[in-house]
């Protein structure tokens, strides 16, 4: 049972590591930021695949180590805890991230409402766009 519950005490840590990480990519895609950021969010998605995986290789030890209804021991219960944390602060930012990205989309939609309509305008009167030409 110690081996068990220090193999996950291990690959939480390696969890913990990625959730620091994911926690520090959102942290720089700021409401400004996060358009201009396609890197980010491409590394990011991969951090997010990576612990995917992760959960999923850990998910054995996770069961196993519930069948035997042992509380866990202080390493373990600090691992966890530090990860619940890690988690909330991940999904607060990540709602800050997305909540700009809406407000943004919101306030960039009538800019581009008017160029799509003053391109349609120039295409249904044959207008090139050009100063000082008349349509032919």
């Amino acid at each position: 049972m110690q081996q068990t519950e220090q193999a996950l005490v291990v690959r939480l840590r390696a969890m913990g590591d990625q959730y620091r990480r994911a926690l520090s990519i959102v942290e720089g895609l700021s409401g400004d930021a996060a358009g201009q950021s396609p890197g980010d969010l491409d590394t990011l998605q991969q951090v997010m695949r990576d612990l995917g995986r992760m959960e999923a290789e850990i998910a054995p030890l996770r069961d196993q180590w519930r069948s035997w209804q042992k509380r866990p021991g202080s390493e373990l219960a600090a691992e966890v805890a530090g990860q619940e944390e890690l988690l909330k602060s991940l999904i607060t930012r990540v709602g800050g991230v997305e909540r700009a990205l809406i407000e943004r989309r919101g306030q960039l939609l009538p800019d581009v409402d008017a160029a799509v309509r003053r391109q349609q305008m120039r295409k249904a009167y044959g207008h090139s766009g050009r100063r000082g030409t008349v349509p032919g």
